[in-house]
């Protein structure tokens, strides 16, 4: 365990505590008066000298020196460290927030993973020194600078945070780490990711990125963020056909979840006709259910929409 000094010099305002003992010395005049001759000023005089050198009120004076001291002691701001103890972030002064807005961020608990996402970014940025350049990357889709740049007012990057919307599309996550690592321009830094890190290849095909950014001095650092339980059922196609009695929608639907579900699904025509039915799925499972129309119907755009309660990007 090591103690470190914020202000070291602000510890000087410490010796402002002898001004209590002054003060003391100083303002202890006689009270009392009374009449007395010449002769008795010559034989008291050495007593009163003696009595006027002591403190007076000392209970006082010590709660006054204890309160200049430390005041000079919260000055310097001593903190303590034990050996391993991970560093608040911001000590290289340049950080840069790289948030996965992509469609998987939009699985939802008690709130969407992406809002989980921006709300850790908001508070590790308000908890930065304020000497800190910081910047924001999206890599949802193709990653994209949220910020110019690195900025000294920690504000615009908040609120670059907070504008970042789901998208419909997949994680860069080495396109993330790219701009980052452009963003700190070789001069080293830090990189928090906040991803849930869903998607195949992803984080593997961020390793080249990866290694480019160690060697310039900079350091990733990831934050996860994952459901409790991860679950979420999709339509992943949908096709028109002939059936027994007139034509047919035939749906594709995968549950991606460890339980077996039922979800309701419903086929809406383009004349605005709905059928509704049900789809049971057990744990990873990739059904079909059939839909019967009618052979002839109004041409146009026909939806299938299924509701899981966990990810709405999906389900339509």
């Amino acid at each position: 365990m090591s103690l470190l000094w914020a202000n070291p010099l602000a510890i000087l305002i410490g010796l402002l505590a002898v001004l209590p003992l002054v003060a003391h010395l100083i303002r202890q005049a006689p009270t009392e008066r009374r009449p007395f001759g010449a002769m008795l000023l010559i034989e008291r005089l050495p007593k009163k000298s003696r009595r006027r050198n002591r403190l007076q009120d000392r209970p006082l004076l010590w709660v006054r020196i204890a309160m200049m001291g430390l005041a000079g002691l919260a000055a310097a701001a001593p903190q303590l460290q034990w050996p391993g103890a991970v560093p608040e972030f911001g000590g290289t002064g340049a950080v840069v927030v790289v948030i996965d807005n992509s469609m998987s961020m939009g699985l939802k608990e008690e709130s969407t993973l992406l809002s989980q996402a921006r709300t850790q970014a908001s508070s590790l940025i308000k908890g930065l020194p304020n000497n800190t350049l910081v910047g924001v990357v999206r890599v949802g889709g193709v990653a994209s600078r949220a910020t110019s740049g690195l900025l000294e007012r920690h504000e615009e990057a908040l609120m670059a945070v907070e504008a970042t919307e789901q998208t419909h599309l997949g994680t860069d996550l080495s396109g993330g780490i790219r701009i980052a690592r452009q963003m700190l321009a070789g001069a080293g830094g830090e990189v928090v990711v906040f991803t849930d890190e869903a998607g195949t290849g992803v984080v593997e095909s961020a390793q080249p990125e990866l290694s480019l950014l160690t060697e310039q001095g900079g350091a990733l650092v990831p934050r996860p963020v994952h459901a409790l339980e991860p679950a979420n059922v999709a339509v992943l196609g949908a096709q028109y056909g002939s059936g027994p009695e007139g034509g047919s929608v035939t749906i594709t639907v995968a549950n991606y979840g460890d339980d077996e579900v039922e979800v309701p699904a419903r086929l809406t025509l383009p004349d605005g006709t709905a059928i509704s039915g049900f789809v049971n799925l057990t744990a990873g499972q990739t059904v079909e259910k059939t839909f019967t129309v009618p052979r002839v119907t109004q041409g146009g755009v026909g939806t299938v929409q299924i509701d899981d309660g966990r990810m709405a990007e999906d389900n339509v």
